[in-house]
């Protein structure tokens, strides 16, 4: 965003993933509020079940010939998928900078470092969110990883690896919108990439969530977009904090709304307090 454009405008920005908006330090240093969707209670305990069932109905086939599967960054999806992978009786190693979060498995999984899954695994996926990856943990002599997939928004976990000195060609899977990219490495290995969408469509499918699931995401991003329209002359809010919680009554509206509509899994009542305790972000009603 161009450095005048808050000058001239009251400007309220809305963040629908972890890689949104707050992750850009610009708009945290100009105290640009931001309407935090991403860290909505009902987002984060509701839709993450439905991302993970996408997941894995789309990676699982990729994993015919592959027995020993790496995973590595072990937030909601990361360890889901861990588990889901484990009882499926695949050889699981899992990494994570926060030890608490491995023994969250409980010792479903082999504790592992990068290198480690790197040197045993054969498939490796990437739950970090962040490009925190060493390429040169896969393109090394020793490494036995033949793919890689990410399973966040930002699809960027390999980005470092993908934006090296390396030759990387597209092998299109029915859409060249979507390619796999795949290089030769000189120990005759064959590293793939696959190129899986936002958040997860291997198959290059336009939504990863059937269309009835998927209104409960679409409903808080809307409500994200209305409470921001509502605190632009809010000047209380844009002092107070450059993070703002979604509203909860905004979304215990559209959580009982979405239930009415579609058949959910989960079905136990949510009240305005355990949204507001599970929501991050200042909270200022619009």
């Amino acid at each position: 965003m161009p450095a005048t454009v808050d000058q001239e405008f009251k400007v309220v920005g809305v963040e629908q993933t972890t890689y949104g908006i707050a992750h850009h330090a610009s708009c945290s240093a100009r105290g640009i509020p931001v309407v935090n969707v991403a860290t909505s209670a009902v987002k984060r305990h509701f839709e993450t079940p439905q991302i993970i069932e996408a997941t894995l109905k789309r990676a699982v086939p990729l994993l015919k010939g592959h027995r020993s599967i790496g995973v590595i960054g072990l937030g909601k999806i990361g360890l889901e998928l861990s588990k889901s992978l484990r009882n499926r009786r695949r050889r699981l190693m899992a990494f994570d900078t926060n030890p608490e979060r491995i023994e969250l498995l409980e010792k479903q999984a082999i504790s592992a470092s990068v290198e480690q899954i790197s040197s045993e695994c054969t498939f490796v996926f990437g739950c970090t969110g962040k490009d925190c990856i060493s390429p040169e943990a896969f393109l090394g002599k020793y490494s036995t990883v033949s793919a890689l997939a990410s399973c966040t928004s930002g699809d960027i976990e390999f980005r470092g690896l993908l934006q090296g000195n390396v030759r990387w060609d597209k092998l299109c899977r029915g859409d060249s919108r979507c390619p796999t990219l795949q290089t030769e490495l000189p120990n005759d290995r064959v590293l793939q990439v696959f190129r899986s969408g936002y958040p997860i469509n291997f198959d290059n499918s336009v939504e990863s969530v059937s269309p009835d699931r998927i209104q409960l995401t679409r409903g808080l991003l809307m409500c994200g977009v209305l409470q921001a329209c509502r605190l632009q002359d809010n000047d209380i809010a844009r002092r107070a904090s450059s993070s703002l919680m979604l509203s909860p009554s905004y979304q215990h509206f559209v959580l009982n709304s979405w239930r009415k509509h579609t058949v959910a899994r989960d079905r136990c009542h949510v009240d305005l307090g355990w949204i507001e305790r599970e929501s991050q972000g200042f909270r200022i009603e619009p």
